[in-house]
């Protein structure tokens, strides 16, 4: 099961990277090394004021761009984790491991991809 916050249920306690993906994700910084921008919307400032310093561009409808293109998200940290993990926008909480945007990054950064056909896969949807 997911909680609202997206965290495996029972996850407690542990890594919530390691948590989320079972101990698969490398870490490898690539979903958020700033191939894309992030789309920021209303809901997603409400849970972290802190999108707003980062806001480049208004869009329509109450949404923002922080744009990174060509540069790391900014609440990347040094160890390449989310320093907003809990909060984050929700646009980030749709990259799944082993996902379009997370294979074509590790793609990018010359990285094995991850595979969750194989048994023991990852099961991101709640049951």
């Amino acid at each position: 099961m997911i909680d609202e916050l997206g965290k495996p249920a029972g996850s407690e306690g542990r890594d919530p990277i390691q948590a989320q993906n079972d101990g698969r994700c490398t870490d490898c910084g690539g979903c958020c090394d700033g191939t894309w921008d992030v789309e920021v919307g209303p809901l997603d400032v409400r849970r972290e004021r802190k999108l707003l310093d980062h806001v480049k561009m208004e869009i329509a409808g109450g949404f923002f761009h922080i744009t990174t293109k060509g540069t790391p998200c900014p609440f990347l940290d040094e160890s390449k984790r989310c320093s907003i993990y809990r909060t984050r926008p929700d646009c980030c909480r749709r990259v799944d491991l082993g996902g379009e945007e997370c294979n074509n990054s590790r793609r990018r950064l010359g990285l094995e991809l991850v595979d969750l056909t194989v048994s023991g896969s990852v099961d991101h949807e709640p049951r």
